[in-house]
Order: C-alpha cells, then structure tokens, then sequence
C-alpha cells in the first residue's frame, strides 16, 4: 500500500511537472529583456550593487557566484531556468497537499478540482512575468519558500505543544526571510493563502485576530529586516527616496485599475470575468448554508487582504518608485483561487453536488487555456522582439564596418536619438505591458548594451548632437531604414524610433 501511495505522490509530481513545462517550456532557450541587456553588458559592480539595494540579497549572491567562477550568461540562465521550473513545480505540489489534506478530502472529482486549482493559485495570470527575467529562478524560489512558510504555518495552528508551535513559527519566519530575500513581490502569496487556515483553525473570533495578527508579524519581521538592511546598509534609492502621499495614493489607484484587468495579460475584461464567476459560485455556496452573514464577512476579509496586501510593497516604497506591474502584483491574480478554496472551506457538502463539481472544473479548464494561450503569445512575441533588435543591431554594424573600411576612422561612440512618435515596442506587438515585450530601444540601461552585445563592440553613449536630434524629431520611421544612421568622425548618431 505505501509503495503505491508513493507512486500515486510521483505521478501528481509528474504531472505538476509537465503542466509546468507546458506553460513556460518556451523559455529553454535563452530570451532577453531590456534589463538582461544590462546585466550582461553593464558593469558587474554596478548590477550586484542593483541587487542589493532592492533587497533582493539572495539574487546578489548568485550574482557574485556566477561572475566569480565566470560562468557564461548561456549556462548562468539554462540554470536559473531549471531552478524556476523546478520550484514552481514543487510549489505546485506543496500547495496540492495542503489543500488536499487540510481542505477536501479524497474523492476522484474532488481531485480534479484540487489539481486545478493548485496549480492555478501558483501559475496564476501574473506568475509569466517572473519568467520573462533571466533571475527567474531566483523569482520563483521566492514563490516557493513562501509556501514552504504556510505549510510551517499550517503546522502552528495545529499544534498543540508550545514548544513545537514556536519552532514552526520560527522556521516560517525563517523562510519567508528566504523568500524577502529572494524577491519582494511574491511574498504576499503567504499572508493570503494562510488566511484560509486561519479561517478553518480559529474556533473563536479572538482565536482569529490572534492567528491573524502573528501571520502578518510572521509576514513582517522579515520583510522589515530586509528593509532595513535595504535602506540604511545598502542605501536603497527605492525605499530611500522622498514619499509624497498624495501622488502614492494616485499612482497606486491608477495601477490597480491596470491590475484589475490583469496588465492586459488577458483578454480584455476576461479577468474581471472570472473573478465574477468565481464570486457567483462563492456566493450560491453561501446562500445554501446557515451561517450566511458570517460567510459573507469571510469573503470580504479574502478579497480584501489579498488586494491590500498586493498593494502593501508599493505603498513602503518612495514615490518616483511605485511601479505596479505583474510580477510585483503576483499575490492579487491568485484571488479567483482563494476565492474557490474559501467555498469549499464554507461548505464541504455542497461539493457533493456533482453538477457544481463539474461546473468550477469546467471554469478552471476554461481559466487555464485562456491563460495558456496568453502566456505563449507573450512568449512568441518576446522571442520575435529579439530578433527584430539583432536584425537592427547586425545591419547598423554593417554600415559601421563599411564607414570604417572606407575612412580609416574607427567608431566608438554612439548617440541615440527619438523621431516624433516615440514608441516602447515593434509596432506588430500586441503583448506588451510594464516592462515586458520592450523593445531593447526602449530604455537608456538596454539601448547601448544590446547593439554593443551583438556587434561585439564597445560603443560608448555620448551627448546628443543638438542640431541631428531637431532633424530626427520632425520625422516618423515606421521601419528601420538606413535614414536612422548618421556618422559623424568617431560617433554614430542613430534614431531609435
């Protein structure tokens, strides 16, 4: 009986696994972003100080590793790729346990529903950002200790002798110090998922602001070590910076209002659409059981720490630094999950009802191809974006070798400029949101350093030149053509777009 039981663990394993793959596999070959650019072609003082001083230690030190034993950008990334896909994977199954054992108990429909909803709680909507980074692994480490801290968690509150509840409230403190440490903007994932145990485990009202405040505490210590560290060791610009709370406030709503229609990840209103259906079943739940305003006080208490703490990253940061995007924003798209995992905590016996079994199934299959579909047309098109700046690149070095064949002058400078209707990415791209699917033109960081990477040169930025940059400014390029490229002696002038 144990060795089958064993087998059955790999098999979910397994598939946890190939689900995983499905959804990031494209990402074997290595892909590129503005801040790769930088980090392969800036300077590495420069870019292990970054880490630092955004708290992201963990990061730094395999940063420092890599650059030490002088392992290539190649091999640095086939590595952080296999990290990611195997923490997301164990993630996956972490969070299939835990819902398993501690919410449903086992029914072959049940466990349908659970794998699903497991593996949307990890690879929810926002998760694809993560892996657009070349620290992707570093990234999804983050996702990982955090539910290694829940299940410590979970342990707590079922417990019952103080020794053994302080050790695993201290190992899961511990982990989501790891996790702090690894990546800022996944964290939460911990808060809002223990927040369903929560709900199970306080018999009493008292019992449950306890549990609650000790899970934010769990939550916040470390991530106020790891702020400290940030802003009085390492001097962190972002948490150092000047905050102006009106303007915070402002940019924050602006960003939710983008958060809740998922970044443009989704089909448009999709999101909101499943966050609807996913409330609907939720509610009907509710209105079959006895205990109706207090179930609906528990939903609330669900929608609102998840959006909150979403948001709490951005409100500790200085106000020119508040940038909501997916991957700082990770914890709010598992909300359509937390939601469903409440229902059948409110009431094992409606799912005992065949037709809403197969019905939140039947959701949860629509949810994952719809953001499986999504994911690889963001994925294509980050590839077709890399091309298109290699292409740029080559033909641009193309007419530096023949300017330098013909005049004897070598070219070591470059300026770049912008025509009048600057754009952030090709204008065929129709992934594109925050920082992903930028072009490598976008940013000042990656412009330089791309063309410098595929050229195999070492062209430095310089000044405009202010008489070119009012010619540039008054044209349109709609594609690259040779009209961008100007040189002059020993620097090219070249608009970007």
């Amino acid at each position: 009986m144990k060795n089958s039981w064993k087998w059955y663990k790999d098999k979910i394993l397994c598939i946890f696994l190939l689900i995983t793959l499905v959804f990031f596999g494209a990402f074997i070959k290595i892909n590129y972003t503005t801040d790769t650019y930088a980090v392969i072609e800036g300077l590495h003082r420069a870019i292990f100080e970054n880490f630092l001083q955004s708290g992201r230690f963990i990061t730094a030190i395999f940063f420092a590793i890599f650059v030490k034993l002088h392992v290539s950008i190649k091999v640095a990334y086939v590595v952080s790729y296999i990290v990611a896909i195997f923490a997301i994977t164990l993630s996956i199954y972490k969070t299939y346990n835990l819902i398993k054992n501690e919410i449903l108990s086992d029914n072959e429909k049940k466990n349908i529903l659970v794998i699903l909803i497991s593996i949307l709680l990890i690879i929810n909507p926002f998760s694809i950002e993560l892996m657009i980074y070349i620290e992707k692994g570093i990234m999804a480490l983050s996702i990982l200790f955090s539910i290694c801290a829940v299940e410590k968690f979970v342990a707590y509150l079922k417990e019952e002798n103080k020794k053994d509840k302080i050790k695993n409230i201290a190992i899961s403190a511990l982990y989501i110090l790891l996790a702090v440490s690894s990546y800022q903007g996944t964290v939460g994932i911990f808060v809002v998922f223990s927040a369903i145990f929560i709900l199970k485990y306080s018999k009493t009202f008292c019992k449950f602001v306890k549990n609650t405040i000790l899970n934010l505490l769990v939550y916040g210590i470390p991530a106020l070590i790891n702020l400290i560290f940030t802003k009085f060791i390492f001097k962190g610009s972002r948490v150092s910076g000047e905050r102006i709370i009106p303007e915070s406030i402002k940019k924050i709503i602006d960003g939710s209002k983008s958060m809740v229609n998922a970044y443009g990840i989704l089909p448009k209103y999709s999101f909101l659409i499943f966050i609807d259906l996913a409330l609907i079943f939720t509610i009907i739940i509710i209105m079959n059981n006895k205990n109706k305003i207090l179930n609906l006080l528990k939903l609330i208490y669900v929608i609102l720490i998840t959006y909150f703490i979403a948001i709490a990253p951005q409100a500790m940061q200085a106000t020119s630094s508040i940038w909501m995007v997916a991957r700082s924003t990770y914890t709010f798209a598992s909300i359509i999950v937390l939601i469903q995992i409440l229902a059948m905590l409110i009431n094992e016996k409606e799912y005992k009802n065949k037709v809403l079994i197969n019905l939140m199934i039947v959701f949860d299959f629509i949810f994952i191809i719809v953001e499986m579909v999504s994911f690889n047309a963001i994925e294509v098109q980050n590839y077709q974006i890399s091309f298109e700046d290699k292409q740029i690149a080559l033909r641009l070095e193309q007419k530096l070798e023949e300017y330098e064949k013909e005049t004897g002058i070598k070219v070591n400078k470059i300026a770049f400029y912008e025509d009048k209707s600057k754009s952030w990415t090709y204008r065929d791209i129709t992934k594109n949101f925050g920082d992903v699917n930028l072009t490598a033109f976008a940013t000042d960081w990656s412009d330089a350093n791309m063309i410098n990477y595929y050229t195999g040169r070492n062209l430095t930025k310089v000044e405009k030149d202010e008489e070119i940059e009012k010619s540039y400014k008054d044209k349109d390029f709609i594609t690259f053509s040779d009209e961008e490229i100007l040189i002059k002696g020993d620097t090219v002038h070249f608009c970007k777009f």
